[in-house]
This record gives C-alpha cells, sequence and structure tokens, in this order.
C-alpha cells in the first residue's frame, strides 16, 4: 500500500496511476499475449505519473480542498521509491501498477472520498490503452497473463466511471493519457474489462461535476517520449501554469472550461514540435475552480511578423515585466512564455544600425495563448 495521507478534513483525495512495464506485450519478456496488437512497453508512462505527482503534492492549491492524499501505483523497469514534496512525507517504495493493486487502491480512495460530501477526487492514469465504439479500455501491468481472460486485468473505464458516481464527494476530475485505437480483440468479446465499482442505472444527486480529460480522441493515438513526460502530461503541466487559467477577482484560476482551451492549443504545439498529430478530448466538462496560481499565469506567446523579408537572422526583444528579455538571432515566429502582463514586442536584423527601423508592437500577455503580429516599419 503507497498512499500518503497528509491531514484530515474535507479536501483532495487524489490516486494516480502509470503503467509502463507489461511482461505480456513486446519487450516485456513474460509469455506474450498472442493479439498485443503492437504494443510494448513505455517508459514515458512512469515519468508522466511522477510528473503529475510532483505537481500535485509541490504545486496543486486548490482554493478551498487542500491535498489530503495521494495513493501511487508505478510500473517500470524498476521499483520506484516515491517521496512527495510534502513537509514530513516519508518515502516509499511504490507498489507496481497490478491489476490487484489498482483495485485495492481504488476501493481505498472511495473510502477516502466518501467521508464528505464536500471532498474532491482527482483520478489520473498513463499507460496502455484501447477503444472499442465509445468504449475505453485502460491497461493494467498484468494485461495479457491469462490468454483466454485477458481483460480480467484491465479497466473498463466507462463502467468504472459510473461506478464513481454514487461516491458522496460529488467534485471528481479525471486525467486519462492513453492511447484509445480500435482493438480487433475488445470487438471480438463481450466484455471491456473490470469495472473494480459496480454502476448503477440511477444517477446520484445532486448531479457531480466530474469533467474527463482524454489525451486523444477516439480511435487515435496519444505519444510518448523516450524516459520523458508524454505530450500530454508536458501540455496538461504547462497549462496548469497558467494557460488554463481565468481571472476571478484579484485571483487567477484553473477551471476545466478554461483547462480545456488551453490543453487543446498546447497539445497540438507539442505533437507538432514532436513531428506527430495529437488532439485532446474531453466529455462532461463543467466549471469550477480547480486550483490557484500562487503568482501571474505563465502564457504560451507566438511572435511573427507580417513580412519576413527584412529579418532573417533577427533578434527579438521583449521589454515588459520585470526584465527584459532579449532572443538570440533566428526568424520568426518566436516561441515564448511570458507572465501575463504588457509588452514591447521589438524586431531588428543582428547588428543593424541604431537608425534601422524596428518591428514594434505592445500587446497585452493574456491566457490561453497570445499570438502577436509585429507591423511592418
Amino acid at each position: 500500500m503507497t498512499v500518503w495521507n497528509f491531514s484530515t478534513g474535507p479536501g483532495t483525495h487524489a490516486l494516480v496511476v502509470g503503467v509502463g512495464r507489461y511482461p505480456h506485450l513486446l519487450g516485456g519478456g513474460g509469455t506474450p499475449f498472442p493479439d498485443h496488437g503492437g504494443m510494448g512497453q513505455l517508459t514515458s508512462a512512469p515519468v508522466s505519473a511522477t510528473a503529475f505527482a510532483d505537481w500535485l503534492t509541490s504545486t496543486y492549491q486548490p482554493p478551498t480542498h487542500p491535498l489530503r492524499s495521494i495513493d501511487v501505483l508505478v510500473s517500470g523497469g524498476a521499483p520506484l521509491t516515491y517521496q512527495p514534496a510534502v513537509a514530513g512525507a516519508q518515502a516509499q517504495v511504490v507498489e507496481r501498477a497490478t491489476f490487484d493493486n489498482f483495485k485495492a487502491a481504488v476501493l481505498r480512495w472511495y473510502a477516502a472520498l466518501s467521508t464528505s460530501p464536500d471532498n474532491h477526487a482527482v483520478f489520473y492514469f498513463c499507460g496502455h490503452g484501447l477503444a472499442a465504439g465509445l468504449q475505453t479500455t485502460l491497461l493494467l501491468e498484468d494485461f495479457g497473463d491469462v490468454p483466454h481472460a485477458a481483460f480480467a486485468h484491465a479497466l473498463d473505464f466507462d463502467r468504472f466511471y459510473l461506478g464513481m458516481d454514487p461516491c458522496p464527494a460529488r467534485t471528481q476530475c479525471y486525467f486519462v493519457d492513453a492511447c484509445r485505437v480500435a482493438s480487433r480483440t475488445l470487438f471480438e468479446i463481450d466484455t471491456f474489462g473490470e469495472s473494480v465499482l459496480t454502476p448503477s442505472r440511477k444517477h446520484s444527486t445532486p448531479a457531480r461535476r466530474a469533467p474527463v480529460f482524454y489525451s486523444t480522441m477516439l480511435g487515435t493515438q496519444a505519444f510518448g517520449r523516450a524516459d520523458q513526460p508524454s505530450l500530454y502530461t508536458s501540455a496538461l503541466l504547462k497549462a496548469m501554469k497558467g494557460a488554463g487559467a481565468m481571472r476571478k477577482g484579484n485571483a487567477w484560476e484553473i477551471r476545466p472550461t478554461t483547462l480545456l482551451t488551453a490543453l487543446d492549443d498546447l497539445l497540438a504545439r507539442e505533437a507538432e514540435a514532436a513531428g506527430a498529430t495529437q488532439n485532446c478530448n474531453a466529455n462532461n466538462v463543467v466549471d469550477f475552480p480547480f486550483h490557484r496560481l500562487p503568482s501571474p499565469p505563465e502564457i504560451p506567446v507566438t511572435v511573427s511578423c507580417v513580412t519576413q523579408v527584412d529579418l532573417t537572422n533577427a533578434v527579438l526583444r521583449v521589454v515588459g515585466g520585470a526584465t527584459p528579455h532579449e532572443h538570440a538571432a533566428s526568424s520568426p515566429p518566436w516561441n515564448l512564455v511570458l507572465p501575463y502582463g504588457t509588452y514591447e514586442f521589438i524586431a531588428a536584423p543582428e547588428g543593424a544600425p541604431p537608425d534601422t527601423p524596428r518591428h514594434v508592437h505592445t500587446e497585452l500577455v493574456f491566457p490561453p495563448h497570445t499570438e502577436v503580429v509585429l507591423p511592418c516599419p
């Protein structure tokens, strides 16, 4: 059992799962599952789950629901020792993300959440996923160990999500970082995996606020990077720094509605930089304060120019905020990250005489993303 309890009272309880080692998929070293579909080992998933857990324990700051506990399961090449960034938290060897360990963690999580209707739930999964029609299935470490009952060690995410509806905690947030590609095996069987929790046909009241943020659309892949956080998790953590924020009075809050807009933009940019295509998707998005920023948001900024004829090998200067920024000679577009505020953007060829006309523009940098187009001199 690798759960850390930080304090008591209503608050947030998180379950974080990262599955990178699959003994019965390609390269896993165990008896291979016959219908592996080309799936293999994922070095990105343990890193992604750890990065999300780090964010929760070091930065996550909900307005009214502090993090009370976190349960972490990670399957990688070697056992992971994890220590949350919370004062007094002890390091533990993290349990592997087998189905039995996952089931036990879900039941602990559900029990903790059931202590108060004011509790908030956070669920994060990174690993292999499959889809059939509208159904999404998530694979735990021991998927495929019994070929004729492979999906006994897979999660029917949709039924699991419905099974969370009776939970007294009426605010829940889910992050699913997995492929949702079609599976021949899923089409040929009558199950999409185990649900752990039993769904009810009756919806509980009051209606829960429970958005699900998927890393990709149905029928498409999600991409990782060797030994680095996945494209989706990288975009998600960047969005949490400010791109997914909105201003509420004097505070900046991450809310599901604004988070989705930022995620869509950031993930597309992460994918383009990696030479891939990946678009996120979400269900049941409703508005509530999820995270409050401790400082002004950090916002992605793209600077381009009406004409680039005289800006090959140009230098961009950004004036505003605490200190000026200068970006070495290149050519537009420039991709920056700046705190919220008003800036003057100035571009000129490198080494140009002082009287050379500059491309100058003043712009308010505002989430989720600001595009600056410099005019001609």
